[in-house]
């Protein structure tokens, strides 16, 4: 009931440093509770049920002491905010950027993983904007994320203190609202932009790239008159869709296999309901709805201790906008069945689970206690933590990560705020990077949309590849929409006397490597979690459909070796034969599919893989353009003629066309993603390690911003100092407020993959394996001390500490797994 609900909300903010009285004496509260519907994925059972226990839980909190303590957390002070200064804040499906602008409103611009409009754009829900009356005295206002539990803190002289938090269990944002005048009354208003039929403004429709062939409209939102106690909205995309006129255009509209597929974006309806209630004092205290002063606003109806005012968030294709407010509303009730006190308790329990997962620690618990920690380490720990937070924002829902902003984007100098650059394709390049590095710092879990997007759109790949070529298997496409078409503008608007196949942009025209990545990313994740039903639903199908296009696409030579050509390596060399990158692809997944136990693959299968690998060209090879040319300004670590190798480096493909179109390094692909060159690694057969570190020494374009990987190459080749450098360069760079908001460099601010990139090679330099091998310490300085708890194949965790060249420290669980730890640097060895 509403009192015990009121005092566990006090219990739970009194973490926060709020104040608490009596359950007599409470402070006037107002609470905010945003409710997403949609399934949440659980937290790892096994950790859980370790975490669970008392002597265990007591010794990884002493580890992850500095989030409790708000070691990382933000702090705002002085006057209003603006969009640029919002904090993050969700639940993994929704979320919302959050700030207090100058006239003293409380902002969220709320967005929701899956509300795709009808021109294939990830469109915000809104505003709900927050005031107090009286209103808020913003010159000595106090705001804090506490990123233990990722709550907003808002503090005022006054003594009005403001909390918002979302619920990472049940998908709701809680705001509630202190004032030990009891005097507040609170006004909730939404705030849509999208009031009309109008088209793109020049330039805007840059965000609706990919469905651009034909004039495009942006169309209003719908606030419904359903119930008076609540608001009600939504955008719905009524018998509109891009869907089939991009079939059409790929020439598949007539196919059945395509043609009969449900459109994914008609009738798609995404929107919310808000209501509120205020506790009366006296016995029982009873709770009055809010009133409905408009169709956007809601106010408390009398000045009270506490308010509460509920959100709840969906979205479904329904048949008509009635059936979508139906449900809407049942999710009200349901949803106002569960008391805030158990949602706090839920929730501080989730994030105890997930900042206990993983931990990486570079300066001592003294250092920080007194602020001695150097900024350079300070910059490397929070960013470590920060990203892990943002994953854990907006990781969650049924689609992966929009490289191009994420969930965090907000209105520009020039556009509302559904604006972003790129649009809402997913571009596989950059989308790919933050889940690279989930699976080591143990949320693995959030992979899931990622795979079953990719999967999912293999159907219309499949019907693609027999339409467009007479073969069987299927590709991933560089660019594509969630369901797996082309857009527009690459496939090409206008297509006269083009075959089918001829896609207009030559960056993607012949680009087959994504495939190849994506299935050693699954056997990635098949090796840590050892789900035999992801095996047999995803990895080996998904595998074989890859395979299968390789095989009957390509021709061979009178040898029987695959000729890869028309090909290209990557977006930056256009026209190629047998390009590295697909040659290491090829090779990496055929051999991560042969180490699967034999009783889960048939001999049949498995003697198809061997032939394959047969048939897969040696990598090429190019001499060192000049032994004597200096080595950039990058400072590497070793010797550049230490070996038979000394005059040979990779090359971006066995042919290619000197013209450049990007700025990537196809050679070093041997190195990350595809890791057939590690630390303490057997080269491929007739190579040296060296040709890998010719490759990178004179790496055609060095870069460290954006998706470039250079800083993950240095960590898969050993490279310490160089990794360290690039790794502080990342998470030191431009930011918003918000820290890991970083600026735009390739795609849209906040740039998703600076910071990606960063955490990846981070945890690269720590840990890496290959087969049942766990190598430790493979690229770390030496004179950086570190403590870490990651994550490696075989459900197995490790931590581990390092001072001076020497482990101090070093638990690996399962046990038996220590007899498969190696240490193949130099800066960190257990037998010193």
């Amino acid at each position: 009931d509403l009192p015990d609900m009121v005092e566990a909300l006090g219990r739970g903010t009194e973490r926060m440093g709020c104040r608490r009285r009596g359950s007599h004496q409470i402070v006037a509260m107002a609470a905010f509770v945003f409710m997403a519907s949609g399934d949440t994925t659980k937290v790892d059972e096994k950790d859980r049920e370790r975490m669970d226990k008392p002597h265990e839980r007591r010794k990884w909190e002493t580890r992850v002491g500095r989030v409790w303590e708000g070691v990382y957390d933000l702090k705002h002070s002085g006057a209003g905010m603006r969009e640029s200064d919002s904090i993050p804040i969700g639940s993994g499906d929704a979320a919302a950027n959050v700030w207090v602008a100058n006239d003293g409103t409380m902002i969220f611009l709320l967005a929701k993983n899956d509300a795709w409009s009808e021109n294939g754009r990830l469109l915000k829900l809104g505003e709900v904007r927050l005031r107090l009356r009286p209103s808020m005295l913003l010159a000595n206002m106090r705001a804090r994320l506490h990123v233990n539990n990722a709550t907003i803190v808002v503090k005022l002289d006054s003594g009005i203190t403001i909390q918002s938090w979302f619920d990472m269990t049940g998908g709701g944002l809680l705001v509630q609202v202190w004032d030990p005048s009891s005097q507040t009354e609170v006004e909730l208003t939404l705030h849509t932009w999208r009031s009309k039929r109008r088209p793109f403004e020049a330039g805007e429709e840059g965000s609706a790239s990919g469905a651009n062939c034909r004039p495009r409209f942006i169309y209003p939102d719908v606030v419904a008159d359903d119930e008076n106690d609540a608001i009600v909205w939504f955008h719905r995309n009524e018998n509109r869709s891009i869907y089939r006129e991009l079939l059409e255009n790929e020439a598949l509209s007539n196919i059945p296999e395509a043609r009969d597929a449900p459109d994914p974006l008609l009738n798609r309806t995404f929107g919310g309901i808000i209501s509120g209630k205020s506790s009366v004092a006296g016995e029982g205290r009873k709770s009055v709805s809010f009133k409905k002063t408009s169709r956007i606003t809601l106010e408390s109806s009398v000045k009270s201790s506490y308010h509460e005012m509920r959100a709840f968030f969906h979205t479904a294709t329904t048949r008509s906008p009635q059936e979508w407010v139906d449900r809407v509303v049942s999710l009200r009730a349901k949803g106002e069945e569960a008391e805030a006190g158990s949602i706090s308790f839920a929730n501080d329990r989730w994030w105890r689970h997930f900042w206990l997962r993983s931990w990486i620690q570079l300066c001592t618990d003294a250092e920080h206690a007194a602020n001695r920690c150097p900024e350079e380490k300070f910059a490397v720990e929070r960013g470590f933590v920060l990203e892990r937070l943002l994953h854990a924002l907006s990781s969650r829902g049924m689609f992966p990560i929009k490289f191009n902003g994420n969930l965090f984007t907000v209105k520009g100098d020039k556009y509302d705020p559904d604006y972003r650059q790129w649009g809402g394709m997913y571009w596989f390049q950059n989308t790919r990077l933050p889940y690279w590095g989930m699976m080591a710092s143990g949320d693995g879990e959030l992979m899931q949309p990622f795979f079953d997007m990719y999967w999912k759109s293999c159907r219309l790949h499949r019907t693609r590849v027999k339409t467009w070529f007479g073969h069987n298997g299927s590709y991933i496409p560089e660019t594509m929409h969630w369901w797996g078409a082309y857009g527009d503008g690459d496939y090409g608007c206008s297509r006269e006397r083009r075959p089918s196949w001829m896609i207009q942009s030559s960056y993607i025209r012949h680009y087959y490597t994504p495939s190849l990545e994506l299935a050693v990313m699954a056997c990635d994740w098949y090796k840590h979690t050892k789900r035999d039903q992801f095996l047999k639903d995803v990895l080996l199908p998904l595998s074989d459909d890859i395979l299968t296009f390789f095989e009957q696409h390509f021709p061979t030579d009178l040898n029987g070796i695959f000729v890869l050509s028309p090909s290209q390596s990557l977006e930056t060399y256009q026209n190629a034969i047998n390009p590295l990158p697909d040659l290491a692809g090829l090779r990496s997944l055929i051999q991560e599919l042969l180490q699967i136990p034999h009783q889960s693959i048939s001999d049949e299968k498995r003697e198809w893989w061997e032939n394959l690998l047969s048939k897969v060209p040696d990598l090429p090879i190019m001499p060192v353009p000049d032994e004597t040319c200096s080595v950039r300004n990058y400072q590497v670590d070793f010797s550049l003629n230490d070996d038979a190798g000394q005059y040979s480096m990779l090359a971006p493909a066995e042919a290619w066309s000197p013209v450049t179109r990007n700025y990537e390094n196809p050679a070093l692909y041997a190195v990350f993603p595809f890791r057939l060159f590690q630390m303490g690694k057997d080269p491929p057969p007739s190579l040296s390690f060296n040709v890998a570190l010719q490759a990178y020494a004179r790496r055609p374009f060095p870069c460290n911003r954006g998706w470039c990987q250079d800083a993950v190459h240095a960590a898969h080749l050993g490279l310490a100092h160089d990794a360290m450098k690039l790794v502080v360069q990342r998470f030191m760079s431009t930011s918003l407020f918000f820290p890991a908001f970083w600026t735009m460099y390739f795609d849209y601010t906040p740039e998703v993959d600076t910071g990606a990139v960063a955490k990846l090679a981070l945890q690269s330099m720590l840990v890496q394996y290959d087969g049942d091998s766990i190598m430790l310490f493979p690229a770390w300085p030496r004179e950086w001390p570190v403590s870490f708890r990651l994550h490696a194949p075989a459900e197995t965790v490790v931590e581990a500490s390092c001072v001076d060249g020497v482990v101090e420290h070093l638990v690996v669980d399962p046990p038996h797994r220590i007899a498969d730890i190696t240490f193949p640097g130099s800066s960190c060895r257990a037998d010193q």
